[in-house]
């Protein structure tokens, strides 16, 4: 087996250490002509302002109108890239042996060039790739914003009723066909094109004029050589502005070669007919501009768009914007806004009549099978009973209002606050959370939260237990399902239903009102280790950490959760005792939740653990629940488990938190120890590559250097340059979710 692992891995080394290659080399060329352009520019133009604090009203937030559906820009992308250049994690990697030998052999060739690389080298040296690289690296050194105007909401809510209309039409290719050609022009216009806006600021506009102008002459000497592109030529245009000027490019559906268009048969070409005809005078434009010293460009239905940003009112003049205005930190460096209608606009077109077009695709094929007026009363009362449940998730979602996050660096890294006037529907926050104080002593993911119930829930759960009968008797007079089995269902729900109910009413009476404010904890650890996989598997170099994973649970009666237990766990066997008795000799008689094995704990706690009898390693994990009169823990690790069972102050925490303060949810994320974590598997693998990690990990081609499976260990400890993050959320007195998250590097 070692030698059979060895050699698949074998197989796919070449590939796997080109791709290693090609990577440091495009890191290499990226850092070389990048960073020597934003040192030298915030040597001159930009280190007075660097720290400056950023204008609210010069970046693009100035330019975003009121009812905008998102807004999303990055600030100080330079200040950030010199950062990660000088001390971050791109200045831990170049450290590395493998990757300065890759950037003494670029820049070897790069002086010495081959005939095929000489091209390119000239080509970047020339005028025309000097400019073009300045552009690049201005575009990337200030403010890149996007913005996706209110027609992104009326596109997702027209869509979505596209799509609903379209899956009631029918599943055949006739019905799908008659939908389209009864779609009116005016439902088809109602269907807007998204604008969408991308934007970079500019030191200067000089160099992106320049750029788009000669842009527009390739594109005209371009299209007008190709005659397939000659009838596109005529819609590029050029417009000068007071403040700057755009070039557009209009896709018109009239320039759609229709004729050309392979039409399968004659019902096919009345459908491209009639799309012909819902198309007219609609239109796709491209355009780019350099305005107030920003290069930009969007996609919308006008060539205006860039001229016209900023006259339909200002997204900094709305409530949610005011609170950055009130409380703008210093280093700004990320905004993120999206509006209350854009999600619910986004909401509803995955779950606007989510379940009716379940039944949709359930029935529609079906209906191709049956015709009968039974089936047609199935179909009806299956539609009706989605669309009760449709009603009753309408019901439990909240309505969404606008969301505001930004980001900004300081002393300690970067720390990002984000606001949610939604009202609370998920969290709350009426007591500290008692359950933190069970986040064990050195998780790698940490998650723990105080949730609401969902009022809803269990009406739903019973309506759909007690509407399956009369499903079944439907389906059997529709001609769907035969009468023996009709008959075997039946007498296999007489048997199957009852223990189904009692595992609900487990949950619902016993386990649910156990449980102490809905507070849980959940927490990914890797402290578990295995010196040996398995008696065939090669040993690895080093203990190989497993991942554990735990709930905690906040209990209020711990005798009553305990009986939910011990009835849920009786269901389970009852139903495998079913399961073996209409499958004989398929199920082991051994097959069951055995009598768990109980332990005493500090506190007049119990571990009870359900062995599983699995070979080392796994031998150190089973089924397990430790439970005081304070909290129940749920895992398969007995380290992990006993760990969590402790009560302590929590560790894995960001400065400010106080388990003291009502709070709706604390997080930490470990990410450099989830790669550190990781590493000895990684060191597992590449010692069945070669088991000499001092040499190269593959043959080199073009004499590239190959890294050897030390460098990528090397390469692999500069992951810990990513750190740490570490979270609250608080729902505040005015039902606003608040949350404010830290990462810190190493």
């Amino acid at each position: 087996m070692d030698c059979g692992l060895r050699s698949s891995i074998r197989n796919v080394n070449p590939r796997w250490a080109c791709l290693v290659q090609w990577v440091c080399l495009a890191l290499w060329a990226w850092l070389t002509l990048a960073t020597s352009s934003l040192h030298a520019q915030t040597a001159t133009k930009n280190a007075a302002s660097a720290d400056s604090q950023v204008k609210l009203d010069a970046t693009g937030l100035s330019l975003a109108a009121r009812d905008v559906a998102f807004f999303s820009t990055s600030l100080n992308m330079r200040k950030g890239l010199l950062e990660d250049v000088e001390s971050g994690w791109i200045a831990e990697i170049r450290q590395v042996p493998y990757i300065q030998e890759v950037e003494q052999f670029l820049r070897t060739k790069w002086e010495n060039p081959e005939p095929e690389t000489e091209q390119v080298k000239n080509f970047l040296t020339s005028p025309i790739a000097r400019d073009l690289m300045l552009l690049a690296s201005d575009m990337t050194a200030h403010e890149c914003f996007i913005i996706g105007e209110k027609s992104w909401c009326d596109f997702l809510k027209a869509f979505a009723k596209f799509q609903y209309e379209l899956a009631a039409s029918g599943q055949d290719p006739e019905s799908m066909r008659d939908y389209f050609l009864d779609m009116t022009k005016e439902d088809f216009d109602a269907i807007p094109v998204p604008t969408t806006i991308m934007g970079f600021q500019l030191s200067e506009d000089e160099n992106a004029r320049t750029q788009l102008d000669a842009l527009e002459g390739i594109l005209q000497l371009g299209m007008s050589a190709i005659d397939q592109l000659k009838p596109l030529a005529k819609n590029l245009r050029r417009k000068d502005l007071a403040n700057g000027q755009t070039l557009s490019m209009t896709f018109s559906a009239e320039d759609i070669p229709w004729e050309n268009i392979p039409i399968p048969d004659a019902d096919a070409q009345d459908v491209v007919d009639h799309l012909a005809e819902l198309l007219v005078g609609r239109k796709v434009v491209l355009t780019l501009g350099v305005v107030n010293d920003r290069f930009m460009m969007s996609i919308s239905e006008s060539a205006d768009t860039l001229a016209n940003l900023g006259r339909n009112g200002n997204l900094l003049a709305t409530d949610a914007l005011k609170q950055l205005a009130n409380n703008q930190p210093a280093d700004l460096r990320s905004v993120n806004y999206t509006s209350g209608e854009f999600r619910k606009a986004s909401w509803d077109s995955n779950f606007d009549h989510y379940f009716e077009r379940i039944a949709l695709q359930i029935t529609g094929p079906l209906s191709l099978q049956f015709e009968s007026d039974e089936f047609d009363k199935w179909q009806e009362k299956l539609t009706e009973d989605c669309q009760w449940l449709d009603e009753k998730l309408v019901e439990m979602m909240p309505k969404y209002s606008s969301a505001l996050a930004y980001g900004f660096h300081t002393a300690e890294g970067l720390e990002t606050l984000a606001y949610d006037w939604t009202p609370s529907w998920l969290l709350e926050n009426a007591k500290p959370l008692a359950v933190a104080k069970h986040g064990g002593t050195a998780p790698l993911i940490l998650i723990a939260s105080r949730q609401k119930w969902l009022n809803g829930i269990g009406e739903i759960v019973d309506a759909v237990m007690e509407e399956i009968p009369e499903h079944a008797e439907m389906l059997q007079e529709a001609g769907l399902i035969q009468a023996d089995d009709v008959e075997k269902f039946e007498e296999m729900s007489e048997k199957v239903m009852p223990i189904i109910e009692d595992m609900i009413a487990a949950v619902r009476d016993h386990l649910i009102p156990g449980l102490d404010g809905n507070e849980s904890l959940v927490a990914i650890t890797a402290q578990t280790l295995a010196t040996q996989l398995s008696e065939d598997a090669p040993t690895p170099p080093a203990p190989l950490p497993l991942p554990e994973m735990a709930v905690v649970m906040k209990i209020k009666n711990k005798d009553l959760f305990l009986t939910g237990c011990d009835q849920f766990i009786r269901s389970i066997n009852a139903m495998i005792s079913l399961m073996r008795e209409e499958n004989p000799g398929q199920i082991p008689p051994e097959v069951q939740v055995p009598e768990p094995e109980s332990e005493s704990l500090a506190e007049g706690g119990t571990r009870y653990s359900f062995p599983m009898g699995a070979p080392a390693p796994w031998d150190q994990f089973e089924l397990q629940m430790a439970i005081s009169n304070d909290v129940a823990v749920l895992g398969y690790s007995s380290r992990q488990v006993r760990d969590l069972y402790q009560s302590r102050p929590l560790a894995a925490r960001p400065g400010w938190y106080s388990e003291t303060e009502p709070l709706a949810q604390v997080g930490f994320i470990d990410i450099a120890g989830i790669f550190r974590a990781v590493k000895p598997w990684v060191h597992y693998a590449l010692t069945n590559v070669n088991e000499d990690l001092d040499q190269p990990l593959g043959p080199s081609e073009n004499d590239i250097p190959v890294p050897t499976g030390t460098d990528v260990l090397l390469m692999w400890d500069c992951f810990k340059k990513l750190g740490k993050c570490a979270g609250t959320t608080v729902v505040d007195k005015n039902d606003v979710t608040v949350s404010h998250w830290i990462w810190v590097g190493e």
